[in-house]
Parts: structure tokens; C-alpha cells; sequence
């Protein structure tokens, strides 16, 4: 059995959660985009985007070691 079939699937998250997620407005969260400090969502549908949990959390984890970094300056 490959790893990859033990990893157990997660739901995408959309913007609504998103935005709850990292309390950051819509056009901030797609600024931060275009400047490549956020991750880009996936197209699922002709109007609708969804992010990866995991990517979400990597930069979650990213944002607090920076403010750690910043606090013990």
C-alpha cells in the first residue's frame, strides 16, 4: 500500500471559512496572494475556489514562528 492511500482525505476550505480562519478580509487575503505571502486557492467549480487544510495550517505555522521571531528580537 502506498503512503499516499493512508493519508485520509480532508474537506476544502472556502473563503467564508477562510476569512473566519485568519480573521483577514477578502481583498486583503487575495492581495496577499498576488504578492505570494498567502496560499492560492483550487478552481472547484466554475465560480467557486477552495483551499488545502494542510496549506492553510503551513502558513498559520510560518505566521507564528515570524512573530515569535520579531518577539525574542
Amino acid at each position: 500500500m502506498k503512503d499516499e492511500e493512508n493519508v485520509a482525505l480532508e474537506p476544502m476550505v472556502k473563503l467564508d471559512a477562510v476569512r473566519d480562519i485568519t480573521k483577514k478580509s477578502r481583498s486583503s487575503i487575495y492581495r496577499d496572494i498576488k504578492a505570494g505571502t498567502f496560499p492560492a486557492p483550487y478552481r472547484t467549480g466554475e465560480r467557486s475556489v477552495a483551499w488545502k487544510p494542510a496549506e492553510l495550517r503551513e502558513w498559520l505555522d510560518n505566521l507564528m514562528v515570524a512573530n515569535l521571531e520579531v518577539i525574542d528580537d
